[in-house]
């Protein structure tokens, strides 16, 4: 094989290397997922140039030259001061390498691994490394770097047709019954209302932090009016549908919330995200209202969605017990790694 280190740039990338990128993209998605369709084109493309303002990405890919093919990438994401993270995350540098199946034997991702440590040791805020990966040959990498296991995560998914529909009825019929009785109502949103905006941020930041996020050194940022609206922005240009579903109580106040993804562009799967009740307001079966309501909502006005796509971490037991008897099942484990730059430095 020639191979070559290629620099990765969206917004001025010939339309050729970018569409090999994409390439590697694609095959790297079907070793996760074989059965799910390739997103089209267009929409990875919108993506990749639409990206969060204040996100540092450094991409490299490894072109072989003889087969015109991608065959492996390093990403590298950092903050910059203009994200809201800055403040909080600027000290960590997330590092993804990955390499097609048939490669990953020998040492390419060690070496990859180290040209990636050269890239982020430019960076003088970079006091830590860390990433996530799948495959048990990365997480082997990692290991031998003298990296740390901080965080694990199943990648778990349903399908649809798989559903005992009925079971989601009766919570959703329980859960109504409830809330009549102690004057509970449901209220739903693409994008939060103003009105709500200042308390819905902060129920959401609380949310958050009960999220057991292991021994990470990346802490959630605080969920601010202002970050809201920018994630809000971002998605709306990305084409994607962001659904909320939030219980209040007979005075108003926000209990507890159920949220999604949907790119109607990209239709066939649903991305399940947070969902939480506020410790104050818990054992009355809320969560369990909150996901039948919403999977009613995917199954009525969603009819083209086939799966729901989501992650839990392993050690949050409530979760992942209402998933199991939804019918999600694990599919992929995500396991964290982290070190200290330092550590890294002497194998350059």
């Amino acid at each position: 094989m020639a191979l070559e280190i290629v620099d990765i740039e969206p917004q001025s990338e010939s339309d050729e290397l970018l569409n090999l990128f994409l390439d590697f993209r694609d095959k790297l998605s079907s070793e996760y997922f074989p059965k799910d369709p390739i997103t089209a084109r267009q929409i990875q493309i919108n993506s990749l140039k639409n990206e969060i303002p204040g996100v540092l990405y450094i991409r490299k890919a490894l072109l072989d030259k003889n087969s015109n093919e991608i065959i492996a990438r390093i990403t590298v994401k950092m903050f910059s001061k203009e994200h809201h993270e800055y403040e909080q995350n600027k000290h960590i540098a997330e590092l993804d390498v990955n390499v097609l199946n048939k490669y990953r034997e020998g040492d390419l991702a060690k070496d990859l691994f180290i040209k990636a440590i050269e890239i982020i040791n430019n960076f003088p805020n970079v006091t830590i490394v860390e990433g996530c990966c799948i495959w048990e040959q990365e997480w082997e990498v990692w290991k031998s770097f003298g990296a740390r296991e901080t965080y694990s995560a199943d990648v778990n998914r349903v399908y649809l047709e798989e559903i005992d529909w009925k079971m989601i009825e009766n919570w959703k019929n329980e859960g109504r019954k409830k809330a009549e009785l102690n004057g509970v109502y449901l209220q739903s949103f693409e994008n939060c209302p103003e009105e709500i905006i200042e308390e819905y941020s902060s129920l959401y930041t609380e949310l958050l932090n009960l999220v057991p996020w292991g021994d990470l050194e990346w802490k959630p940022p605080d969920e601010t009016p202002e970050y809201r609206r920018v994630k809000e922005e971002r998605q709306t240009k990305l084409g994607k549908k962001w659904y909320t579903l939030i219980s209040r109580e007979n005075d108003g106040r926000i209990s507890g919330l159920t949220e999604i993804f949907h790119n109607p562009n990209d239709n066939y799967w649903i991305h399940q995200l947070l969902t939480g009740v506020k410790p104050d307001f818990r054992g009355r079966g809320l969560g369990k209202w909150l996901k039948a309501e919403m999977l009613l909502f995917i199954k009525e006005e969603l009819p083209e969605v086939i799966l729901l796509h989501t992650g839990n971490a392993e050690v949050n037991a409530p979760m992942l017990s209402i998933n199991k008897r939804i019918g999600f099942k694990k599919y992929l484990t995500d396991k964290c790694f982290t070190i200290e730059i330092e550590k890294l430095k002497t194998f350059l």
